[in-house]
Order: structure tokens, then C-alpha cells, then sequence
């Protein structure tokens, strides 16, 4: 398969921090790639992934979420924005999400041990919070590999209100005896979540994930690996059946 170019959809910001950051993403992997890449948002930002698509070389476009877990964006809102602006001159192929991944635990661990964590302290890994099942399994998913890339227990909350949210938790882990409390962030950029993860409390709050070289490797590898798939013959086993695979958009399902 060959690409007429690539789109990173991300979830936009209202922070210039954040949005900065995932323009440095989206230039790390255009070093990487020799097909144009564009920085497109799902929501609060522009471009829309339906814009940047519609003004997109023709032929076969790649979309790749640069969601951390996948939830209602990567499963429902991205399909519809792509399948909009399907068109007989542009296809387009939606990845899988970039989260969760070994690598993304890694830079989670380097931005804990940068901001001084100490190997007595409890970490907790602070997501976006999601209704859907799917985004919650990933972000227990992730909290499971930043364990395995500290060696170090580590327990998951995420930015919602009530008492699952991060400042309870966070005076839970202290009332439990937690003495100092380290949060790794598990969001891409600063943002309105990120805001609400530095008021925590917590004696250390590591910097988010960012626009890491390893972040580009994996956008780079889902791209080529989409790609590949859409050159194999198709098995009929396998064929996804979900409600935009007509048209020009062929969604590829997220391994489990």
C-alpha cells in the first residue's frame, strides 16, 4: 500500500503548552516518514480530522489516533469523522490508538525519575477519565506496564469528580499510610486534565508523557503496519463489522 500522506489525530487543548507539544510530535514523526503529516484534533482544536482530510493529497490516507486509551474518540467519533470525508480520489485507513504501549510506560518511569521520584514512594498513574470499558481496561492496561517499568506497585485513577477522582485518592493513599505520593501523569500534553493532576496534592508530579521520540516510533511502526495490512489478502474471519467500514474508510481493529 502505498500513502499519499498521514494525519495524527490527537485531542485538542485550549493550553498553548499542549498544543506546542503535540506539534513537536507531529514534526518528530515527519522526520521519520517520507509521506506529508498533518496535526488534526478531534474536538476544541483545528483542525478537525474531517478538515485536515478534506484539504489531504488524494489517494491512500493513514489516520492515526495519538489517544492513550481508546474509548469513545478512537471507537466512535474518529470513524465517523474519517468515513465523513471519504471520497473516490481519497482512502483512508484508521490505526489502532498508541496506547497503551511498553514504550509509553518507559517515558512515563524516565519523567517520574526526572521529577525525583525516591524508591519508597507510592505512585499513582492519573488518566483522562472515560465512561467506556474499553478505555478503562486500557488504562489498567498501562498502569500495569509502568509497574512492570518501575519494579514498583503502582495504582491507577483518573481525572473525574467524586471520590475516584485523583485529590481523594491521593488523600485515600495518605490516610492508608502513603508518607510521599508520586503521580505519573498518563496524558500526552498539558491541558485541562493536566491542570487538575499538578493540583493534586501529590509530593511529585512527573511532567506528561510529551513528545517523545519513542511516541513518534510508535505512530510510525502503527503506520506501517496498517499499511501492510491493507496490502495481505483479506480473510473473511477477520473482516471488521463495525458501523463505518463502508466506502472508503476500512477501520483496523485494536488487538486484544
Amino acid at each position: 500500500m502505498s500513502l499519499a500522506g498521514l494525519v495524527i489525530a490527537a485531542h485538542g487543548t485550549r493550553d498553548a503548552r499542549g498544543t506546542a507539544a503535540l506539534r513537536h510530535l507531529a514534526r518528530l514523526v515527519s522526520h521519520e516518514v517520507e509521506v506529508p503529516v498533518r496535526l488534526a484534533f478531534t474536538d476544541v482544536a483545528a483542525p478537525t480530522v474531517a478538515e485536515s482530510l478534506s484539504t489531504a493529497p488524494t489517494g491512500d490516507v493513514m489516520v492515526v489516533p495519538a489517544f492513550l486509551a481508546s474509548g469513545y474518540h478512537v471507537h466512535v467519533d474518529l470513524p465517523a469523522q474519517v468515513f465523513a470525508a471519504r471520497s473516490p480520489e481519497r482512502r483512508c485507513r484508521l490505526t489502532r490508538g498508541i496506547g497503551p504501549h511498553p514504550a509509553i510506560a518507559a517515558v512515563q518511569a524516565a519523567r517520574l525519575r526526572a521529577a525525583g521520584l525516591r524508591s519508597t514512594d507510592s505512585v499513582l498513574m492519573t488518566a483522562v477519565g472515560s465512561s467506556d470499558p474499553r478505555a478503562r481496561a486500557d488504562v489498567l492496561r498501562a498502569g500495569r506496564l509502568l509497574s512492570d517499568a518501575l519494579g514498583a506497585p503502582v495504582r491507577t485513577t483518573s481525572c473525574v469528580d467524586g471520590p475516584s477522582g485523583i485529590a481523594p485518592t491521593v488523600n485515600r493513599m495518605r490516610s492508608e499510610g502513603a508518607r510521599r505520593i508520586a503521580v505519573a501523569p498518563y496524558v500526552l500534553a498539558e491541558g485541562h486534565f493536566w491542570s487538575q493532576i499538578a493540583a493534586s496534592g501529590a509530593d511529585v508530579v512527573a511532567q506528561p508523557i510529551g513528545p517523545d521520540p519513542a511516541l513518534a516510533r510508535i505512530i510510525v511502526h502503527l503506520m506501517h503496519e496498517a499499511a501492510s495490512t491493507a496490502t495481505a489478502p483479506r480473510r473473511t474471519s477477520t473482516t471488521h463489522r463495525g458501523p463505518h467500514t463502508s466506502g472508503s474508510l476500512t477501520p483496523v481493529r485494536k488487538a486484544s
